[in-house]
């Protein structure tokens, strides 16, 4: 299994629309994607160790059966998806690919 994780680092002046990336931009890239999404999860930062700020705003996470739909979405709509993103943020958002283990 493989999960895309995008991290959405907090600091002032960034902003969030939660609402427009769950109901919106995740259900389209997950479309993207296709097949062989298993399911995704949305964190939202509360805050760090003891009294420390949350490192990030916000999580996004697509978990994946194959990389085979990812590589596709990535090589037919990585511009959607990047155009997309100053609908519900102005963060630039720190993407990793996992493999569960």
């Amino acid at each position: 299994m493989y999960r895309l994780m995008v991290a959405y680092p907090s600091g002032e002046g960034n902003t969030f629309d939660f609402d427009y990336y769950c109901n919106t931009h995740m259900p389209l890239v997950e479309g993207f994607i296709g097949k062989d999404v298993i399911r995704s999860e949305v964190s939202r930062g509360v805050s760090g160790l003891g009294d420390d700020p949350a490192p990030y705003m916000a999580i996004g996470q697509i978990y994946m059966r194959t990389m085979a739909g990812f590589e596709k979405a990535v090589e037919e709509h990585l511009q959607d998806m990047l155009n997309d993103q100053p609908n519900y943020t102005n963060i630039t958002p720190l993407v990793q690919i996992e493999e569960i283990v």
